[in-house]
């Protein structure tokens, strides 16, 4: 009953093999990148043609800008997934935050929020100041002259959930077995 514990070896990996795998999964997740974008554009055009080619379309598409664009997101974030499900992933460790940890990382994004956007607002009135041209926004412009249901199912519900699975689920998984660095 008395059975000696012993930890168990890690198995040590060549060098050699780790280089070649890390390698091999930065390729795919490349592709999987390329994927994304070839696609994002190829939907693109095919909904522009769309528009082009038939008024009624293309009131609809307007009319309905940010939940189109939002299909073509979440299109694409599926293609690029479907890429990188050939990839083997890995478990991070999970490490339970504490309620002051939370909090503090809280007010840290925030700050580096506030930082960007006030860096961004300079930058755009630098331009401004020296070429007279005004850079407009068009993501705040059509968030402005959509429907609130729109803007919420666009803004509050698919892209942050699709963002979160792509980048979090699918990307950290397969990266997560070549340090936490990475």
């Amino acid at each position: 009953m008395n059975e000696e514990i012993r930890p168990i070896a890690e198995e040590r990996v060549d060098p050699e093999v780790e280089k070649r795998n890390l390698k091999r999964t930065y390729n795919r997740i490349g592709l999987a990148l390329i994927a994304l974008v070839i696609l994002s554009k190829v939907l693109a055009s095919v909904v522009k043609v769309i528009a082009e080619s038939d008024d009624t379309a293309a009131m609809f598409l307007s009319k309905y800008a940010l939940l189109t664009n939002s299909f073509v997101v979440g299109t694409v974030i599926l293609g690029a997934s479907f890429v990188l499900k050939f990839i083997p992933k890995s478990q991070p460790k999970c490490k339970k935050l504490s309620a002051k940890e939370f909090i503090t990382y809280a007010f840290v994004a925030f700050g580096v929020s506030c930082i960007g956007n006030l860096i961004t607002r300079l930058f755009t009135g630098f331009i401004y100041f020296v070429s007279g041209i005004e850079l407009t926004d068009r993501v705040s412009a059509a968030i402005g002259s959509a429907a609130p249901l729109q803007v919420f199912l666009s803004v509050v519900v698919l892209a942050p959930i699709t963002e979160e699975f792509f980048f979090r689920k699918m990307l950290i998984d397969r990266m997560y077995k070549h340090g936490e660095l990475l």
